[in-house]
């Protein structure tokens, strides 16, 4: 991390802090409250860190506190408006919460950004929301587009399976 207002102690200790965070968000079982402990340490080092507020939201998310992770992701998405990844994980907020307009839209506008990985999975959100809301047709549309994808990370080519399953499912043959 790199901040013109942040001295190197201040920097390594927001690193370590990160560091620490993602270790307990990743660790089996997940440890979701120690990592919001340190990723909140991290939001409050650096208040103009999208990266912070995007792990505080993610580990929020992973224990269920979703209206507080949707407060984290909005701010990650103000404060850099060209990252795809907290609207992206609104819009998975947004599926868990049963808010499906707002999960289409936010899925709509980090796709709009042009995600350079996770694009795919991201398409399959969108779907998933899409066929939720009866909206077939434009699930269609994606699956269809993921179908046609190249594996990538992170998900290698998950959903381009994933994708050709629902369109068989709904009667759709693809090439």
């Amino acid at each position: 991390m790199k901040s013109t207002h942040l001295n190197k102690a201040q920097n390594a200790k927001i690193s370590t802090l990160l560091k620490r965070g993602q270790t307990l968000f990743f660790a089996t079982p997940p440890d979701s409250e120690g990592a919001i402990e340190a990723f909140q340490s991290v939001t409050e080092l650096a208040s103009n860190w999208t990266e912070g507020f995007n792990w505080l939201g993610s580990a929020l998310d992973q224990c269920g506190r979703l209206e507080e992770a949707i407060k984290m992701f909005r701010k990650a998405a103000q404060l850099d408006s060209n990252d795809s990844r907290p609207l992206i994980s609104l819009g998975v907020c947004f599926i868990k919460m049963g808010r499906l307009a707002e999960a289409i839209t936010s899925f709509r506008s980090g796709l709009e950004l042009k995600p350079h990985y996770g694009e795919a999975d991201a398409r399959l959100m969108l779907a998933d929301a899409f066929e939720r809301s009866g909206k077939i047709q434009d699930a269609i549309t994606e699956w269809k587009m993921v179908a046609e994808m190249k594996g990538f990370y992170p998900s290698g080519d998950q959903p381009m399976i994933e994708a050709k399953a629902k369109l068989a499912q709904h009667g759709v043959k693809i090439r």
